[in-house]
């Protein structure tokens, strides 16, 4: 027989289930489907489909199904948010682990064993299901058992194209064909051998609200050549008792809206609004089932005002739609007491229902089961005791947040309409508030875990980017256990008191949060998924509102608002609150802001229910835990000098949310030591720290000191809006502008006098940033304790303050440069390169303060570059006592090896260069006289500047005599600077140098009457009986 005649190879029974498609089409529309050809009915409850997200190594969302899947069939899983043509088809709604892109990976496990992939774990490489549907070859016979393998869809999948669906629900195996022998074929006979019936048994049972309809048993019979055909997938329902009769009060009319604000038809009347237009259409009524065993058929309702309507509860009786909602299994023809029956779109001769109305619900026999008079009088048995508060007001709405009618608590039936109802947000097919008993008693449900884990909001958003709606505003929720935790009867919300008028979510049911996961929920999925690239879990409007606690709807105010996250048992497991939110109903220590574009995010897992010492203003990261960076493996090393000194880096000026900062002192303690740093000091406004904050402030550097490795500093920072800021280390007293003895700069300079064991710091000396410090007016006795000046800052952005460094310096003040980060956002010791660095013996708390004491001290742009002078054993920071010739040492060291230019100054005066190629230092002898000071600028190849701190020279020294030889004040029409137009910047002045030494300027400035100054650079000077123009 030629090879392309043979018959095909027989295929066996798949000895496991196996993933027979995947849908990843537009928006929600996601959906899997698992196939059963085994030959035998399967036990669901060994299996749980596992979600890995964003290339993670461990599941972000899992699923445990239950019930059974019959042999030939299909079980399918769709997301919750699909469109109804999807959720038609699903067996199971669920928005967790259906919550894929194109690129996560989904598994199948029956117990721990995996026995189907698709896509593969951890590989960040590849959208292989982005926008199409997959469906399994029906060659296939075995699921991919190994998840870490390569994924090459083609090989086992057919590939199809967005939002096609007309496969889902159905699948079949390519037949199995016997192998050819010589038996003859036999002639088809009447037999005794029984045909063979195959009576399917019911599948998983439908959650949410999708209710699958029940269709006839089918029988296969196997045809005389042997192929058999697998069933088509059927339903039975489980109830089959005779209804029961209904009497009054067992059906209740529980939910009205006759002004709707949302778009509820375009859903079917589901309880999740749409973006259509809305109208009349939209208005519905739900039916509470109080009762177990009734059957609805026949049941009528009457719509009495300026007319009267009548008709049936089925589609097409009184109304279009009748939507039938049940979580436990009941039908329209024998209910389940705690279902839904939702009626929608008025049908008959009339356009809408009034907004003052009379409804009457009566059973087939035409007796009264309810009746609720809306409105005022619309019964006409007198006034004053219609729904929901006896007025006029009726069912007429002012928004969403009183857009229904309803009974409060759930299906409570006092006779009495004023009593039973109030106005609220829509709930389709939802509880109202605390459920009124059902008059039957319900059918058992499993006992809950005794002990429910409390879970942690991780991160929230609340000041959207999204123009109008700011859609992409979402909470974080975290699961700090060890495991699972089952988010059944879990609520979030911003509603902080029980009652309120505020939200509050339920968690959808049997949802697992995984040790250490999160899930994400935002106010708009799609305004979330335009920010940030992927789908929340759930949109807010898809959830459940728990009318219980709060009765409003998402809406985070960026002016402060608190949010809540309640157990099982309404117990509070976490709040935070922002802005001006209450804190104190929540006993919660305020305060905390996070403006557009950041979030707040929780340090993980920190909970002291303190919102400055718990929370950091980030980036968002929604779906991702913030935790504290781990210290790097070793210490940065120090640069090695002469004697056994050594040269550290570190940064002397930062802000934490203990102020205006960004984050706790903790986070940024461990941030800066990740970084790379020696050392960091925490310099919180002393005016807005508490005295509690100081003192936590202390406790956290103290903690986060490990000597030889990383030293934790407490400072502060004395702020005066006119005079300028200055920061206090080795101090503790909290020095604040606010207390009289430190009010203004006399004072502050009388305390430093008296307390010389405190190192100050001046910091961005600058007019327009807090001043100069009245021009840097020299006080003797402050001057002790005044070490340090920053000469770099990057606060708001990076300047330099170089000629501040040489006035201050020249009036008296002895000061070494410090380049500081001055850090207010979440990026402590990485938001820069520059650095203050020190030269001591090793890493202490006491080195590094007895080295910005002696202000041996150098300030530096790149992060290792070490700077040092010194004469013989007298390092930078040290006043000679004697004048004359004296040999400077000059040591520049750079990690990595830059070329660099050195200069070397006296006072503001250049003395001499030096080039040196790579590390090294340079030797050279200066004359040395009374009152003057020596230190060195180093410029980099690639521009990084760094400065030593001075050697000073005792004495007085000799002034210094500039005239101003002459001034131009009215240059007229005379273009003297050469840009081609006379204007006022053609004004000038000459300097003349009257001695026979030169004069550096640097530091200098000339002013005028009006108060205008210039300041001159450093590379200013006026030779010998020289001019300056």
């Amino acid at each position: 027989m030629p090879i392309n005649q043979l018959p095909a190879p027989a295929l066996a029974a798949p000895a496991e289930l196996f993933f027979s498609e995947y849908v990843e089409g537009s928006s929600y529309n996601k959906a899997l489907e698992i196939y059963n050809g085994t030959g035998s009915d399967v036990d669901l409850t060994l299996y749980t489909i596992e979600l890995y997200s964003n290339f993670s190594d461990t599941p972000s969302r899992s699923l445990n199904l239950s019930g059974k899947l019959q042999s030939g069939d299909v079980f399918v899983l769709v997301h919750t948010r699909a469109i109804t043509e999807l959720r038609n088809l699903a067996d199971v709604v669920n928005g967790a682990v259906t919550n894929f892109d194109g690129n996560d990976a989904i598994i199948l496990r029956k117990n721990d064993s995996v026995i189907d992939a698709i896509g593969e774990i951890g590989n960040e490489k590849g959208i292989w299901g982005l926008n199409k549907t997959l469906r399994r070859k029906l060659s296939v016979e075995l699921g991919d058992v190994n998840g870490n393998d390569p994924f090459d869809p083609s090989i086992e999948w057919d590939d199809y194209s967005e939002n096609t669906f007309d496969g889902l629900g159905s699948y079949a195996l390519t037949t199995p064909t016997p192998t050819e022998t010589t038996t003859p074929t036999p002639t088809a006979t009447a037999s005794d051998t029984p045909t063979e019936t195959t009576t399917p048994t019911p599948t998983a049972t439908p959650i949410e609200t999708i209710t699958s309809t029940p269709t006839a048993t089918a029988s296969v019979t196997p045809i005389e050549t042997a192929t058999s055909v697998p069933p088509s997938p059927t339903f039975t329902p489980s109830a089959t008792a005779t209804p029961v009769p209904a009497s009054p009060g067992a059906v209740v009319i529980n939910e009205i809206v006759t002004d709707p604000q949302q778009d509820w038809s375009s859903d079917n009347f589901s309880g999740v609004a749409g973006e259509g237009s809305i109208t009349d259409l939209d208005e519905f009524i739900e039916l509470y089932i109080k009762e177990d065993g009734l059957d609805l058929s026949g049941w009528t309702i009457e719509l009495i005002d300026s007319q009267t309507a009548i008709g049936d509860l089925t589609s097409g009786g009184a109304f279009k739609v009748s939507n039938y909602i049940s979580n436990n299994g009941g039908l329209f023809t024998f209910t389940t007491a705690g279902d839904f029956l939702v009626l929608g779109d008025v049908k008959q001769t009339r356009d809408a229902m009034n907004n003052n109305i009379f409804i009457v619900l009566r059973d087939k026999t035409g007796a009264v089961i309810d009746k609720v008079e809306l409105g005022n009088n619309p019964e006409a048995d007198g006034p004053n005791d219609g729904a929901p508060d006896g007025t006029n007001r009726g069912g007429n709405a002012d928004g969403i947040d009183d857009e229904a009618v309803f009974r409060f608590p759930n299906g409570q039936d006092t006779d009495d309409d004023v009593a039973d109802f109030i106005a609220g947000p829509v709930s389709i097919g939802q509880s109202n508030g605390v459920e009124d008993d059902p008059i039957a008693t319900p059918t058992p449900t499993l006992t809950p875990t005794p002990l429910a884990l409390p879970i942690l909001i991780g991160e929230f958003l609340y000041d959207g980017q999204t123009p109008s709606t700011e859609g992409d505003e979402f909470i974080e929720l975290c699961n700090p256990n060890d495991a699972t935790v089952d988010l059944t009867g879990y609520k979030v919300g911003d509603e902080e008191t029980a009652g309120g008028g505020e939200s509050m979510y339920r968690l959808p049911d049997e949802t697992p949060l995984a040790a250490g996961a999160c899930l994400v929920i935002a106010k708009n999925a799609e305004d979330f998924q335009s920010r940030f690239g992927f789908l929340p879990d759930f949109e807010a409007g898809d959830l459940k509102k728990h009318t219980a606690w709060g009765r409003g709807s998402w809406s985070l105010s960026n002016s402060g608002d608190e949010l809540v996250v309640l157990g099982p048992a309404d117990q509070i497991f976490d709040s935070v609150a922002y802005r001006n939110g209450d804190y104190a109903a929540l006993g919660l220590e305020a305060g905390a802001t996070a403006p557009e574009p950041h979030s707040l995010q929780r340090v993980w897992p920190i909970d002291t229910n303190s919102m400055p010492h718990d929370f950091v203003r980030a980036a968002p990261n929604p779906g991702e835990l913030t935790s504290p960076p781990s210290p790097p493996n070793s210490p940065s090393e120090p640069a090695l000098l002469a004697g056994g000194m050594k040269a550290y880096w570190g940064d002397l000026h930062a802000h934490t949310t203990y102020s205006d900062g960004a984050g706790p002192p903790h986070y940024a303690l461990a941030k800066a030591r990740a970084a790379g740093l020696h050392f960091f000091a925490l310099t919180d406004h002393a005016w807005w720290m508490t005295s509690s904050e100081w003192t936590k402030t202390l406790s956290q550097t103290k903690g986060a000191t490990v000597p030889g490795e990383f030293i934790a500093l407490r400072g502060l920072e004395w702020t005066h809006d006119t005079v300028g800021h200055i920061n206090l280390f080795n101090t503790e007293t909290l020095v604040s502008h606010t207390h009289p003895l430190f009010a203004d700069l006399s004072g502050l300079y009388t305390w430093l006098a008296a307390n010389p064991h405190v190192i100050a710091q001046f910091n961005h000396p600058d007019p327009s940033y807090g001043g100069t410090f009245a021009d840097f007016a020299y006080h003797p006795a402050a001057a002790q304790v005044m070490s340090l000046q920053e000469i770099g800052n990057n606060a708001q952005r990076y300047t330099t303050y170089e000629a501040s460094f040489i006035q201050s310096n020249a009036v008296g003040w002895r000061t070494a440069p410090a380049n500081n980060s001055d850090h207010h956002a979440a990026a402590w010791g990485s938001d820069s390169p520059a650095r203050t660095g020190i030269i001591a013996s090793d890493l202490t708390t006491e080195s590094v303060l007895d080295a910005l004491r002696q202000r041996r001290v150098f300030a530096t742009e790149d992060s290792n570059l070490a700077v040092a002078l010194r004469v013989g054993s007298d390092w930078m920071g040290s006043t000679l006592t004697h004048s004359g010739v004296v040999p400077l040492t000059i040591e520049a060291i750079d990690q990595d090896a830059e070329a660099a230019t050195l200069y070397l100054y006296d006072r503001n005066l250049l003395v001499a260069t030096h080039q040196l190629p790579s590390n090294g230092q340079w030797q050279m002898p200066v004359e040395a006289q009374p009152g003057h000071y020596f230190w060195v600028k180093v410029i980099q190849a690639d521009g990084d500047t760094a400065y030593s701190a001075p050697i000073w020279i005792a004495g007085q020294a000799a002034p210094e005599m500039v005239y101003i030889n002459e001034i131009l004040p009215a240059p007229g029409d005379i273009d003297w600077d050469g840009d081609g137009s006379g204007d006022y910047r053609d004004e000038w002045a000459e300097l003349f140098n009257p001695t026979n030494r030169a004069v550096g300027l640097g530091g200098w400035r000339l002013s005028d009457s009006s108060g205008a100054s210039f300041y001159m650079p450093l590379s200013f000077t006026i030779p010998a009986r020289g001019y300056l123009t």
